[in-house]
Formats: structure tokens, C-alpha cells, sequence
């Protein structure tokens, strides 16, 4: 189990802990995350006292600075030799991103590290997003010979305009907390030891408005481009394991 679920009064977390992998995405980790969202969700059709979501990850040190999500899991990913493997993995992160867009409660994402590749795309499906001052944002699809798959060039499109997209994706950036907060990217940069007042004043206000308004306005918010997001799924499966992408997985064996 690499998803630890625990409660407070009015809001639920889940903690990404899979430090020895960097909290790597993969297959295995998908489909637990997949379960959790069906649980949630059915869990809200009967209560409404749970009023948020708050999604945070094990952070590991590293030598090139802190971790919170380094992207997939590439040790897992190199077993994946064929076209419509790398599509059925990026499938089910496109499965996870839309369920947690679609659910009736406001989904935030606390970052503290380095969030690179799948770790951003995971956390551009979240309705909030606050960083440590020390994230990260790299960009780095591209440079391993792939592209977004879980859907995330047409939310970082959504989220911060066409022209910043382009730039970060295109040129693989590394984006700062402080460079992500003027871009909108984030909502705030809060100190690691703040993460856990800041939330609870938030789901606070949050939990002000009635139940329903608030899953109807993110049922709104959540409308997506569906013939986008189906064709970021197509190019990200022509690219798996092309040459490129190939030689990069195959150092991970």
C-alpha cells in the first residue's frame, strides 16, 4: 500500500509514501489511487461532512534537492516494451486526474520538493496547489523523448495560458515556487510547517457554503475539452518507446 488515508474534522488526506521510489507513478500506485477515488466517491453520496481533499506526498532528499514527486516510476515503466502498454498506463493517470477534476469536493495539493513530469500533471487535476518555497516545477516530458499523458498540456493550458505552456513544455523549464505563484500556477507558497493550519483555515472557509453549491460550481469548473485530452492520450502512445524515449527507460533496468 502506497497510500496512507487518514481523517480530520472536516476534510480527508491521502499521502503519496513511496519515498525509496521517489513516489514514482506507476502502474501499481495508479490503480490504488483509481480505488481510492471510486471509495470517495461513494463514500460522498451518503455523507457530506467531508468537505475537501488534501493530497501531499513522503518527500525525499536527494542531492539535487528535495522530492516530491519525481514523475513516473521508470523502473516500472521500462517493463512496459509495447505502444498500447505505455497508452494503458497513461490511460489510468488520465482515469485518476478526471476523477479527482469530477469529484463533488474541492481537491488541494500540498508540494514540498521537486515536482517533475507526471508528479505536475498529477497535481494540475487538483483545485488548489500550494508549494514550500523550495519546489520545483521541471517540465522535463520532452527530454526523455515523450509528452504529457495524463492530460496535462491541456490543463497547464487552462491554468496559465497558451503562451506559458508552450514555453515550459517546450523548453523543458524548471519553474520556482515564486515563478509558479506569479504564473498562477500555485495558489500560494506556504512553509512546510504551515501546511497543516493553512488547510484546515481553508477547508474552513471552504465548508461555509452549503454541500451542493460547492459541487455544482467544481462540476462547472471541471468541464474539459475531452477531444484534447483523447488526443494527448494518441501522441503520448505513438511516443512510448520510440527511440528516444527507449534508450532513457532503458538505463532505468
Amino acid at each position: 500500500m502506497f497510500l496512507k488515508v487518514s481523517h480530520e474534522s472536516n476534510y480527508i488526506k491521502w499521502r503519496i509514501q513511496r519515498p525509496e521510489r521517489r513516489n514514482g507513478l506507476g502502474v501499481s500506485i495508479g490503480n490504488e489511487l483509481l480505488n481510492a477515488i471510486d471509495n470517495l466517491r461513494n463514500v460522498l453520496r451518503t455523507q457530506q461532512a467531508t468537505r475537501a481533499l488534501v493530497i501531499s506526498a513522503a518527500s525525499s532528499d536527494s542531492t539535487k534537492g528535495r522530492i516530491w514527486i519525481a514523475g513516473g516510476d521508470l523502473k516500472e515503466l521500462a517493463l512496459l516494451k509495447e505502444k498500447k502498454e505505455g497508452r494503458e498506463y497513461g490511460h489510468i493517470f488520465q482515469k485518476i486526474c478526471r476523477g479527482l477534476e469530477t469529484l463533488p469536493i474541492p481537491v488541494i495539493f500540498l508540494i514540498d520538493g521537486h515536482a517533475i513530469g507526471g508528479g505536475i500533471e498529477l497535481s494540475l487535476a487538483g483545485d488548489f496547489r500550494f508549494a514550500s518555497p523550495e519546489s520545483l516545477f521541471v517540465f522535463k516530458q520532452t527530454r526523455i523523448g515523450l509528452a504529457t499523458g495524463y492530460g496535462g498540456a491541456t490543463r497547464l493550458n487552462r491554468i496559465v495560458g497558451p503562451a506559458r505552456a508552450s514555453h515550459w513544455l517546450l523548453a523543458s523549464k524548471s519553474v520556482t515556487a515564486t515563478e509558479a505563484l506569479n504564473d498562477r500556477l500555485i495558489q500560494g507558497i506556504w512553509p512546510p510547517q504551515d501546511f497543516e493550519q493553512n488547510t484546515a483555515t481553508l477547508v474552513d472557509e471552504i465548508a461555509k457554503s452549503p454541500f451542493q453549491a460547492i459541487a455544482a460550481q467544481k462540476s462547472m469548473l471541471a468541464s474539459n475539452n475531452q477531444t484534447s485530452l483523447e488526443h494527448e492520450l494518441i501522441e503520448f502512445e505513438n511516443l512510448w518507446m520510440e527511440p528516444d524515449h527507449k534508450r532513457f527507460l532503458d538505463s532505468f533496468h
